[in-house]
């Protein structure tokens, strides 16, 4: 298998956090990914490894609960995970 890197970055810009939208203006740095053969043999990224780095603007930082919960609400609505067909793996910051 053939491993690269592949990094998104995106940015609210001043817009409300709890306003159930976000904007879709973001950077994608990709450079490949996990390559492998799929269950019909062919040659596709198979595993996808997501290290999110996270920062809160104010005072008020959410708490490892608070940030999980935050994390799984986003995962569930997301359009791209949605559409995808190889393992998702989410790992620790660094």
């Amino acid at each position: 298998m053939k491993q690269s890197d592949a990094r998104f970055t995106w940015k609210r810009a001043g817009q409300p956090v709890l306003d159930g939208r976000y904007s879709r203006a973001h950077a994608w740095h990709v450079d490949g990914g996990l390559l492998g053969a799929d269950a019909a043999g062919r040659i596709a990224m198979v595993r996808i490894e997501l290290r999110p780095a996270i920062a809160f603007a104010g005072e008020r930082q959410p708490d490892a609960g608070e940030l999980s919960a935050i994390h799984h609400l986003a995962h569930e609505r997301c359009h791209v995970a949605n559409s995808l067909t190889a393992e998702i793996v989410v790992l620790e910051p660094r």
